[in-house]
């Protein structure tokens, strides 16, 4: 499900069409392969990723020689059976069928010998977002034409009740003709269902919203919309916006540039867990000063979708309709992106290196973790 990488040792072929998954610990030959073959199969053609919770693998269907992506769960606990979080995408993604959503081509579910395994056969793209971005050389209308079918994919799946609540670059994926597919619902869940629990555990650090980090356990798809501007902010800079390597360290990152929330700004986040009134006090800075190559009308979009009260930010329905999207781009709008970038990163360390460092003073503020319901 992205440009792929040199096959680690072992192929996974699914064969009866989609009927077996036989996994093969050592190394085998070339010629090894094709004995193994039988002609309805789909076999390995190389490594892609991995991670927590799957691996994930091209291959090519002998049949069809259509290329897909196989993702094979990992079980960390086999006597609990298949992980909550797969039977879930599962399900998901047959609901959301929609042309900038990964397609699910079949699920191949065994138990053999008492051994359950599951592998998702899905469609295949070449890149993830941001390989796409600097295949195309971050060219503005190609950027603004990824984000607007990023913006109807996350319009179509919260249309449906639904939070991805993992929305990331690495999960944006973009065919070589430009059209993109978002994937990986592991972590995704209905909003619509009652629940006075939510895990924290969800988000890569550097998209996950403040609420979040703060505590909130009833958080909604407000939260991806963070994770959008994040993106948006990401794609124009050509660097991640907030990129904390703590849950602290990711608060005063977002603090220094939105400025540190009191009641005014985001009533009753005082009253969240994580909330300490020893945060330091920042001031927001101009997002035309962090973003410049955003222009004042993806300035306003940045500032609409990275706002503290979740129930105040844009949702992506209305995102898509926002005048950034529908401007005409200046034929010499590339090259000051490119110009503005490098000025821009160094505006951006700079804030955090003139950062009070009594910051460190909240660092016991640790974010609490409870079971997914």
């Amino acid at each position: 499900m992205a440009v792929p990488v040199p096959s680690p040792p072992g192929p996974v072929m699914v064969a009866g069409r989609y009927e077996r998954v036989r996994r093969h610990e050592s190394p085998i030959s070339l010629s090894d392969y094709h004995s193994m073959l039988h002609p309805k199969c789909i076999l390995q053609v190389a490594h892609l990723g991995h991670g927590a919770y799957s691996r994930v693998f091209s291959a090519r269907d002998v049949i069809t020689n259509e290329q897909v992506a196989i993702k094979d769960v990992i079980f960390h606990n086999p006597n609990e059976g298949v992980p909550s979080t797969s039977i879930r995408e599962v399900s998901i993604l047959k609901a959301l069928q929609h042309p900038n959503i990964v397609a699910l081509r079949d699920v191949v579910h065994e138990n053999i010998n008492d051994t359950e395994s599951l592998t998702l056969i899905l469609e295949f793209v070449q890149y993830d977002l941001l390989q796409y971005l600097e295949h195309s050389a971050y060219g503005v209308d190609v950027c603004k034409n990824c984000f607007r079918q990023f913006l109807r994919a996350v319009a179509h799946v919260h249309g449906a009740k639904i939070m991805h609540r993992d929305l990331k670059p690495q999960n944006i994926l973009v065919h070589a003709d430009g059209t993109l597919k978002l994937c990986d619902f592991g972590l995704a869940r209905e909003f619509g269902i009652p629940s006075d629990v939510r895990t924290q555990e969800v988000v890569t650090l550097w998209y996950r919203a403040p609420e979040i980090l703060l505590g909130w356990k009833n958080y909604t798809y407000a939260s991806d919309i963070w994770s959008i501007g994040c993106i948006l902010a990401e794609m124009w800079n050509r660097r991640t916006l907030f990129a904390g390597d703590s849950e602290i360290d990711q608060l005063h990152r977002i603090f220094r540039v939105c400025g540190t929330p009191h009641e005014e700004v985001w009533s009753g986040c005082s009253s969240l867990p994580n909330y300490r009134g020893s945060f330091p006090a920042w001031d927001p800075l101009p997002w035309q000063e962090i973003v410049p190559n955003l222009g004042p009308q993806g300035c306003d979009l940045l500032q609409k979708l990275l706002v503290f009260e979740p129930g105040q930010r844009q949702d992506a329905r209305d995102a898509q309709h926002h005048p950034f999207l529908l401007e005409e781009v200046p034929d010499d709008a590339t090259e000051t992106a490119t110009s503005n970038s490098a000025s821009n990163e160094q505006l951006v360390n700079d804030t955090a290196e003139s950062a009070d460092t009594s910051a460190d003073t909240a660092a016991s503020a640790d974010t609490a973790t409870s079971a997914d319901v």
